[in-house]
């Protein structure tokens, strides 16, 4: 009974260092993708800005 207990207890112990890798894995990515977002923000935040400029040289409603 001890010898299956161990065999058990080894199973669990080897899927759950699989589980916690994958884990890790998975946090870094997330950590990753979240850097990424945060840089797009920022840079549509500058290219609004830009824009914004742009349309001020431009002025208001030059067509009229």
């Amino acid at each position: 009974a001890n010898k299956e207990l161990d065999r058990i207890e080894k199973k669990y112990a080897a899927e759950k260092m699989k589980l916690e890798a994958l884990l890790k894995k998975e946090e870094l990515r997330s950590n990753s993708l979240a850097d990424i977002v945060n840089q797009k923000t920022k840079e549509n935040a500058e290219l609004t800005q830009i824009l914004d400029d742009l349309i001020a040289r431009v002025g208001p409603n030059r067509d009229e």
